[in-house]
């Protein structure tokens, strides 16, 4: 008989659908912990698919269904490349309300691992005592693990995948010598979760994305990424990023088509250059545009700070300037007190 384990707790199937039962009748416990026994009842229930939310990162956020097929597909994908087995631990620190959250449940379910779970927040090491196999995280957890905890908190997850948004440069500095392994993902709702990773620890870090088994990759007429995943989509996804592909199937962002700032027939992707002059800027920002009567738009530099003060913009563009091309340099800067982001931490540009 096939047991499910949560919390080190062995449930059969009708008991978990019971504890499930019963925690969602409990008005004592807290609403993101019944979001995770809600999803395991719905996941054991007689419908054949999944209600999701997409993050609303490119739009506005809608809801849609994805057949359970697909989240099957998709756990065994991710169990196969990072080589997890039955009896490995899996800590959940992201919403069950979003599909991040909801596949490392799926991932637990159907790979036999140990869910732990732990309520989702800025420091998801803070309550863990343990160390554990796997973990997925968005990078604000991470660095607030890193700079609130140390190496050694982060240390305690053998394999961390982190997603839904993109790492910073300084991010990927600090986790570069961690002996564990550590893995960006590429993916959407859309494709159930990721259908790419990179390693960004240790000595076989990457630049590129390299594809899951059964998912093929190509390039539409605008120079974005089109993916072929029969197992994860019963479309083709066409996404906005552009990218590079190499020759062993791997694959490069070079910034996403509706962020990219037309400066004087100029194409600027806003992306690429934060990654060039992340160095100089000790604040969170980004790069983004204003109209322009002779450019069409001038490329813009926007500052999440409290104290303006401490920029002297001649001489921040001057240093900007050495490192970029003449048309990526910006020609104004903004500061804000707060970037505008969604509800999984994705900045919204404009």
């Amino acid at each position: 008989m096939r047991y499910f384990q949560i919390d080190g707790v062995h449930y059969r199937k009708d008991e978990l659908i019971a504890k499930a039962e019963a925690v969602l009748k409990d008005d004592t416990v807290a609403e993101w912990e019944q979001l995770v026994w809600q999803f395991i009842l719905n996941w054991f229930s007689d419908e054949e698919a999944v209600e999701v939310q997409t993050s609303g990162s490119t739009g506005a956020p809608k809801k849609m269904k994805i057949q359970k097929h697909y989240f099957r597909n998709s756990a065994r994908m991710t169990l196969d490349f990072l080589g997890l087995k039955p009896g490995d631990s899996v800590l959940l620190c992201l919403s069950a309300g979003y599909i991040a959250g909801k596949m490392m449940i799926v991932r637990a379910l159907e790979g036999g691992l140990n869910l732990i779970l732990s309520e989702p927040s800025s420091n998801p090491m803070k309550a863990i005592n343990q160390s554990v196999d796997f973990a997925a995280m968005v990078p604000m957890q991470v660095e607030k693990v890193l700079n609130e905890s140390g190496e050694f908190a982060l240390l305690k997850v053998r394999k961390l995948i982190i997603g839904g948004a993109a790492i910073s440069p300084e991010l990927e500095q600090q986790l570069l010598p961690l002996k564990n392994q550590v893995f960006a993902t590429y993916g959407m709702t859309e494709t159930v979760s990721h259908v790419a990773l990179r390693s960004v620890s240790g000595t076989k870090c990457s630049a590129a994305f390299q594809p899951l088994a059964g998912v093929e990759i190509s390039k539409d007429e605008r120079g974005c990424l089109m993916i072929n995943a029969p197992r994860l989509a019963a479309e083709m996804v066409i996404t906005n990023d552009v990218v590079e592909i190499n020759s062993d199937e791997t694959f490069q962002i070079l910034g996403r088509i509706d962020n990219v700032i037309n400066s004087g027939g100029v194409k600027v992707f806003p992306e690429a250059v934060e990654r060039k002059i992340s160095h100089l800027i000790g604040d969170r920002f980004i790069i983004t545009a204003q109209q322009n009567v002779l450019l069409g738009q001038q490329v813009t530099l926007r500052i999440e700070t409290d104290n303006s003060e401490k920029y002297d913009w001649v001489e921040l563009q001057n240093k900007i300037k050495e490192v970029v091309h003449p048309f990526e340099c910006p020609k104004s800067i903004e500061f804000v007190k707060v970037l505008n982001e969604t509800a999984t931490g994705k900045i919204i540009r404009r």
